[in-house]
């Protein structure tokens, strides 16, 4: 049996990828790469996690918790992250009318109803 590595790349996104257009099977495209791995490094596996929130709706987070197979504490620590990165990030949009605004709020409510469901 291969032991696992998990390499951290802390904060990923979807500006940091290189995605395939086409989709197949009318799903969303899909990951062809990861880059800006500046500050990649072995580390926690909850910075990683984050993409839950960030990249995937609730069906597609669903697999993606049971596929990486974390515990619930990974998990916890990744919603903290989650909500970390949002939080500061809604700080630096100054107008209410930023279109960024809707989409960070919308990542913290979702990372909130998630720790209601799994806490």
């Amino acid at each position: 049996m291969t032991a696992l590595l998990w390499i951290s790349h802390r904060d990923l996104n979807l500006r940091r990828t290189v995605r395939d257009p086409l989709p197949i099977h009318d799903l969303a495209p899909i990951l062809s790469a990861v880059i800006d791995f500046g500050t990649s490094g072995t580390g926690a596996p909850a910075c990683d996690l984050v993409i839950a929130w960030t990249m995937l709706r609730e069906e597609s987070r669903e697999a993606f918790r049971h596929t990486v197979g974390q515990d619930d504490g990974t998990w916890a620590r990744a919603r903290g992250w989650a909500l970390w990165k949002f939080l500061l990030t809604l700080t630096q949009c100054s107008d209410p009318r930023d279109g960024r605004v809707a989409i960070h709020l919308d990542v913290i409510d979702t990372v909130l109803a998630d720790h209601e469901r799994f806490a």
